[in-house]
C-alpha cells in the first residue's frame, strides 16, 4: 500500500463516526485491487462486507438514538413556549420566547441533518448482488 493510500485511509484522527463506512469502503478498494491473484480474496471481501453490515448498523442505532434526542429536546422547549401570549407578553418574556425559539431552530437543524444522514446510510446499505464485492 503506498504512502498516498495510507494516508487516505487513516486520515487526520478527526473523523466523525459516519466516515468509519467511508474508510471501510476505501480499504475494500485497496485491499481487493491489490489481491486480484489472492487466493484468499473472498474471504477478505467477505470480512471486509462483515465489517461493514456492522459499522452500519453501529452508526444507524447512533443516529437514531441521537435523532430521538433531538425530539426530547424540541418537546421540552416547545413545552416551556406552551403559555407563552405575544399580546401579553412584556419586552422580559418576548426576549426570553425569541431565545426559546432560535434554540428550537438550531436543534431542529440539528436533528435534520441527523435524519438526512440516517436517510442516506440507509441509501448506500443496499445489499450487494451474491458473489459480488460492494
Amino acid at each position: 500500500m503506498s504512502e498516498a493510500e495510507l494516508t487516505a485511509v487513516a486520515g487526520d484522527g478527526h473523523r466523525t463516526q459516519g466516515n468509519a463506512l467511508s474508510t471501510i469502503r476505501r480499504v475494500r478498494r485497496i485491499v481487493l485491487e491489490s489481491a486480484r491473484d489472492c487466493r484468499c480474496r473472498e474471504r477478505v471481501a467477505e470480512a471486509i462486507n462483515g465489517l461493514e453490515d456492522f459499522e452500519q448498523r453501529r452508526e444507524r442505532k447512533r443516529l437514531t438514538e441521537a435523532a430521538r434526542i433531538q425530539r426530547r429536546k424540541i418537546a421540552a422547549l416547545l413545552e416551556l413556549l406552551a403559555d407563552f401570549d405575544p399580546a401579553t407578553a412584556d419586552e422580559g418574556e418576548l426576549s426570553e420566547a425569541s431565545l426559546l425559539l432560535d434554540d428550537i431552530a438550531s436543534e431542529a437543524r440539528l436533528g435534520s441533518s441527523l435524519l438526512h444522514e440516517l436517510a442516506g446510510l440507509r441509501e448506500t446499505s443496499a445489499p450487494a448482488p451474491q458473489g459480488a464485492p460492494r
